[in-house]
């Protein structure tokens, strides 16, 4: 294993959330987002689980991404974020840990997102751990429809960890 699992939620990620960037580099400050919302329910119907979610914009899923580093976020709201983020709950603690050892790292979500027509999106995540241009690194992710929601795909947070020279129990 090495020094830092990293994430556990996006661990998004989530996005994801590999992602060594400090809330203090955020525009806006990071919130938790439901991108997925029921259409025609009424307040006593519940949505339908199977339903597909609308296509989220880039700006929409990077906001999904960026609410996994949101210290104070309940970890069970996080986790909800990953794809079975369960997986992940072990790396929470360094989550942070990576995040304070990085604090000028920059990362997010480049449009265009792609419907895949098969229940998932596939978009352009990149990350310049040491926040300069020079060191981007760029990877597609792929956003799975889970129970109305659009969760990071398990195996793109895992490549995202591996890009950010991080490892987790989780990928193995």
């Amino acid at each position: 294993m090495s020094r830092v699992r990293y994430i556990s939620a996006i661990a998004a990620a989530v996005a994801v959330v590999a992602l060594s960037a400090c809330e203090s580099n955020v525009e806006t400050p990071p919130e938790t987002i439901q991108i997925a919302q029921s259409s025609g329910a009424t307040s006593s119907q519940a949505p339908d689980p199977s339903a597909t979610p609308p296509i989220p914009t880039a700006a929409a899923l990077e906001k999904q991404m960026r609410s996994v580093l949101k210290r104070g976020l309940p970890d069970k709201e996080r986790l909800d974020l990953i794809e079975d983020g369960n997986a992940f709950k072990s790396n929470i603690p360094d989550l942070f840990k990576a995040m304070d050892e990085n604090p000028g790292a920059k990362y997010g979500i480049k449009d265009p997102v792609e419907d895949n027509g098969d229940g998932t999106l596939s978009a352009t995540f990149w990350l310049q751990k040491d926040g300069t241009e020079a060191t981007e690194r760029t990877a597609q992710v792929q956003f799975i429809s889970q129970d109305g929601k659009w969760r990071v795909s398990k195996n793109d947070v895992c490549a995202i960890l591996q890009m950010a020279d991080y490892t987790s129990e989780a990928c193995a």
